[in-house]
């Protein structure tokens, strides 16, 4: 799981070395390390990416809460374990689901933990609606294809854990609700980006993603926190921009 850390994110490195320690400590089954059975080669974005934006949100609006770090893990959890159910990993046959509801598991065992089981409710729902969003994208494959509206609007709700991450400082603090909107839109349009940059499709259209993702971002304070998430899109345009040239 090596990789080079993102300049953009150096100010958050520590708290984030901090997330995937205790990451690592929680993939040691009594079955073997999480490693001898899935291949978690994560691209920095799939490391990084959720959590950071969780605490930055967090930042943004003065939650410093110590279980803030924990709840970066669990969204951490949720991710990597949607990733394995929609097999972007390497892993051995017959597994997948097994280890995907492992850290799924995990996620619900960290709330209770931390006693912050009033988050269950929204990130229970946003699993529904990414595990429904893949069901819909695998069955209208064909139709999808050439309604690239209709596809575009189910990334989105499989962005949905991004639109919590980004949130979470306004919901923690129940302050600053006029913000709610701008920050959720912009982490279901980055979200939507990302994906269509990693599957090299529909390239104008993650662009105006980002685009949009600018104007929503625009919105907010003026704060260090905001700088690092306009660090987050100029490094989305770059890999898009790589892409692009790639053809």
């Amino acid at each position: 799981m090596e990789t080079v850390f993102p300049k953009i994110l150096l100010p958050l490195k520590k708290d984030l070395e901090q997330v995937e320690q205790r990451m690592h400590q929680e993939m040691k089954l009594k079955a073997g390390h999480i490693s001898q059975f899935i291949n978690l080669q994560l691209h920095w974005w799939d490391r990084y990416l959720h959590p950071a934006v969780l605490i930055l949100s967090g930042r943004m609006f003065g939650y410093t809460h110590p279980k803030m770090l924990y709840l970066a893990c669990v969204v951490q959890f949720i991710h990597i374990a949607t990733g394995i159910h929609y097999r972007e990993y390497d892993q051995r046959p017959g597994l997948p689901v097994l280890i995907g509801d492992y850290f799924y598991a995990k996620f619900f065992s960290y709330l209770c933990n931390v006693e912050a089981l009033e988050w269950l409710p929204e990130l229970a729902q946003v699993i529904n609606d990414v595990h429904d969003a893949g069901i819909r994208e695998t069955e209208n494959q064909e139709s999808l294809s050439s309604n690239v509206d209709s596809y575009i609007s189910l990334l989105k709700k499989q962005s949905s854990l991004l639109g919590t991450c980004s949130t979470f400082g306004v919901k923690a603090t129940g302050s600053n609700t006029i913000y709610e909107t701008p920050l959720k839109t912009f982490g279901l349009n980055l979200g939507a980006a990302l994906k269509l940059v990693k599957q090299k499709q529909h390239l104008p259209h993650a662009r105006q993603l980002l685009s949009d993702a600018e104007k929503e971002l625009s919105k907010l304070p003026d704060k260090t926190e905001k700088t690092i998430l306009w660090g987050l899109l100029d490094a989305c345009q770059e890999e898009l921009h790589q892409v692009c040239l790639a053809g």
